[in-house]
């Protein structure tokens, strides 16, 4: 994942029409967000991968986005218990930290809503090129340079991590202490304090360099007429639902509207 949130192929995904796999996206989206067990979420999760691998989306792909998530996800769950130490069926408790079986729950459910809701996002995104996410969008009334901003923006997450790692390796080469030894005998806040200064630099390397690349982006739309008044904008690139992305729409209307009744009426 070096460039670009689209992976190239011809599977059942990447031939269905952006406006059905973007129906499909935020409908699993809707229902990772209110759904509350975690077996519900966890069965969303691995659906959501069998859609991915049986469409041809490479394992490079999935393993990238589980490193993006990894972090967040160990974050959610150590914290989670932490700040919420509520609950009746207690399991340990030690000063104000207080773990029971309903906040480890909740844990773990936030920890797999994650990534759920992460690879809702990316069944469109892996399997839907630029040009065609932006006519999806402008089909249903997005204005083009809104469109055109969020697809942008979208493609250039990959080249962001890139850049933090090169410039984070660039600077480990120069000598810089990225574990923030100078803080082992401060106590935990200083430890963490004392990493945070260590990464001053590269955060700062890479913000030059994102908005160096942001500018000549901007500059190179402007001198590709973007925004001229008086002109109107035609497209290279058409959208058309066929049988297929009417099928894919009316499984995704029906499936959600299903389970969102189940969960009302239980």
């Amino acid at each position: 994942m070096d460039s670009d949130l689209y992976v190239p192929g011809d599977g059942w995904l990447h031939r269905r029409d952006p406006r059905a796999k973007m129906a499909l996206s935020l409908a699993v989206l809707v229902l990772c967000l209110v759904w509350r067990h975690w077996w519900l979420i966890a069965a969303a999760l691995v659906a959501e991968h069998v859609m991915l691998a049986t469409d041809g989306v490479p394992r490079r792909s999935v393993t990238w986005a589980w490193k993006v998530f990894a972090p967040v996800i160990v974050l959610i769950v150590v914290l989670s218990p932490i700040t919420d130490p509520s609950g009746a069926h207690e399991i340990w408790h030690a000063g104000f930290l207080r773990l029971t079986q309903e906040n480890l729950l909740r844990a773990v459910v936030m920890g797999l809503r994650v990534p759920a809701l992460g690879f809702a996002c990316f069944l469109t995104l892996f399997t839907t090129s630029q040009p065609m996410f932006v006519r999806g969008l402008v089909s249903i009334g997005v204005p083009y340079k809104a469109g055109l901003t969020l697809s942008t923006a979208l493609r250039y997450i990959p080249v962001f991590f890139s850049i933090f790692g090169s410039v984070m390796d660039a600077q480990r080469a120069r000598g810089l202490d990225i574990g923030g030894a100078g803080g082992k005998r401060r106590g935990p806040l200083g430890r963490m304090v004392a990493r945070f200064r260590s990464y001053m630099p590269v955060i700062i390397a890479v913000l030059i360099r994102a908005y160096t690349m942001s500018r000549n982006v901007g500059w190179a739309m402007e001198t590709r007429g973007l925004g001229m008044p008086g002109v109107r904008r035609t497209y290279h690139v058409t959208v058309r639902m066929d049988a297929g992305d009417w099928l894919l729409l009316a499984i995704t209307t029906c499936g959600t509207a299903a389970a969102i009744a189940v969960m009302l009426l239980a």
